[in-house]
């Protein structure tokens, strides 16, 4: 079992938590968890979490934060929630999370969605981008691309793709 579904709880506990944004690679699956729990008189615990499992065996290749905050701060665990998720057979894969510090203007005083875009792979999790110009729509894996716009290349291995400003970007995983 990998999770179950979202769910939201009442009472003196504002808490959701459960098991979104499916990515399936061969026998390679990659999701998000979330856990907001916000009881009456204590600090909050906010995780959001990406995991990698290996179906065959069920082991757990990685679980990593969806990001890192801005300001971070005691019981938060990434920054937010996904709004894009892909993923390669040996494991590795590329997201791109709603940074919720950002996004609620911490930063800027203002309200604008604000996006950062995020690899894992045998070098580990690294930011590749983010600015609230982030297409959350955008995201795509390639495997041996050999043209990239109007431009001929050749590129090895796997590729995220991502659009920022209107203009496409790339970074290789390892």
């Amino acid at each position: 079992m990998l999770g179950g579904p979202v769910v939201c709880g009442g009472g003196s506990t504002a808490a959701y938590g459960g098991t979104t944004h499916f990515a399936l690679a061969g026998t390679t699956v990659a999701y998000e968890t979330v856990s907001v729990e916000n009881k009456y008189g204590q600090s909050p615990q906010d995780e959001w979490m990406v995991v990698v499992r290996d179906l065959r065996t069920g082991r757990t290749l990685h679980r990593v934060p969806t990001g890192l905050p801005l300001h971070p701060e005691p019981g938060y665990i990434g920054v937010g929630n996904l709004v894009a998720l892909v993923l390669e057979s040996d494991g590795s894969a590329a997201w791109i999370a709603d940074d919720y510090q950002r996004t609620l203007g911490v930063a800027t005083q203002r309200e604008e969605p604000y996006f950062d875009v995020w690899a894992l792979d045998s070098t580990g999790s690294r930011q590749l981008a983010a600015g609230p110009n982030i297409d959350p729509s955008s995201l795509a894996l390639s495997t041996g691309a050999t043209q990239i716009g109007r431009e001929h290349h050749s590129l090895e291995g796997t590729t995220v793709f991502w659009t920022q400003a209107g203009k496409p970007f790339s970074a290789p995983l390892n």
